[in-house]
C-alpha cells in the first residue's frame, strides 16, 4: 500500500490494527505509538497509553523518549501532533 492510501491527520499517517494506531511515519525520525487499553463503549476508548518512539535510537527497548497516559484519543493524538510539529525536523 503506497503512503498516500493511509489515512492522514496533519500530513501524517494515522494507521490503526488492533487495539493500537500508529502516527507519524514509522520510517522518519520521531513516531507515535497509541494503545486503546480500557474502554466503556465498543467504539470509544477511554483510556489511551501514548508512546513517541526516536528511530534514531539503536536500541528499540530505548526509543521511548515521551510516555503518556491520556484520557481519550483524541488528546493523545493531539498531543502527539503538537510534540511531533515542535520536535520533528
Amino acid at each position: 500500500m503506497a503512503e498516500s492510501e493511509f489515512l492522514q491527520f496533519d500530513g501524517r499517517p494515522l494507521v490503526r490494527s488492533g487495539d493500537a494506531v500508529i502516527y507519524g511515519a514509522p520510517w522518519e525520525r520521531f513516531y507515535c505509538k497509541l494503545k486503546l487499553v480500557s474502554s466503556d463503549k465498543a467504539d470509544q476508548a477511554s483510556e489511551v497509553l501514548l508512546a513517541i518512539m526516536d528511530n534514531s535510537i539503536a536500541d528499540k527497548a530505548k526509543r521511548i523518549v515521551v510516555k503518556k497516559k491520556c484520557e481519550d484519543l483524541g488528546s493523545a493524538v493531539l498531543f502527539a501532533k503538537n510534540w511531533l510539529d515542535k520536535n520533528d525536523t
